[in-house]
């Protein structure tokens, strides 16, 4: 660390009650999951480069100072597995942010937004809370995964086009009854939303 690592506590609320409490809380406000890590440093150049997040944070500076360089998004809102690293797109040349983080500032980070961190020649400390929002994809998902497998066109083997096209039609209106049910509905709304859950790896 001296020489500019920097050390990642990765799900802090499993480890800490005070980051437990504030992921409950911010929780209980988004009405979404959360996840905490948080990033001790003691100088260098940065660890991770310029990269976006697949979901929402909130970075809390506790002690120290850290500059965030932050530019918008040339992906809009990634799904889990779409990440920088993988898109092979470059970051943008000029930041629309560029502010320094003290202990007790607050910042914002929408999901896809380009973001740089760089310490400072001094100890840090910040903290991320990851709100994890479902997408309509997730929602979509959800339903695949509860309703389709109850449809014999489902389970049918996709064998002759004339059929497939009959069964994926079939699927369709299955998928319709499901989203005017305001029972199946509600459970969505429940599933993804239970502090519990992870977004998944696609």
């Amino acid at each position: 660390m001296a020489n500019g690592a920097t050390l990642v506590l990765n799900s802090l609320e499993a480890h800490s009650t005070a980051a437990r409490r504030l992921g409950a809380e911010v929780n209980r406000l988004s009405g979404y999951p959360t996840r905490s890590n948080a990033y001790v440093s003691y100088g260098g150049n940065g660890s991770f480069g310029a990269h976006w997040d697949t979901h929402d944070v909130f970075v809390l500076q506790l002690v120290g100072r850290k500059r965030w360089r932050v530019s918008p998004p040339t992906f809009p809102l990634p799904l889990p597995g779409q990440t920088s690293r993988r898109s092979g797109q470059a970051a943008p040349s000029l930041s629309r942010l560029d502010v320094l983080l003290e202990a007790g500032d607050l910042l914002y980070l929408p999901r896809g937004w380009w973001h740089e961190v760089t310490p400072l020649t001094e100890p840090s400390l910040h903290l991320s809370v990851g709100i994890y929002v479902p997408s309509v994809f997730d929602a979509l998902n959800w339903l695949c995964q509860r309703v389709l497998p109850l449809e014999l066109a489902a389970r049918r083997g996709a064998i002759d086009e004339a059929a497939t096209f009959d069964d994926l039609t079939a699927l369709v209106d299955a998928l319709q009854t499901a989203l005017g049910d305001d029972a199946v509905m509600a459970s969505l709304r429940r599933e993804l939303t239970v502090p519990e859950s992870r977004p998944r790896e696609y």
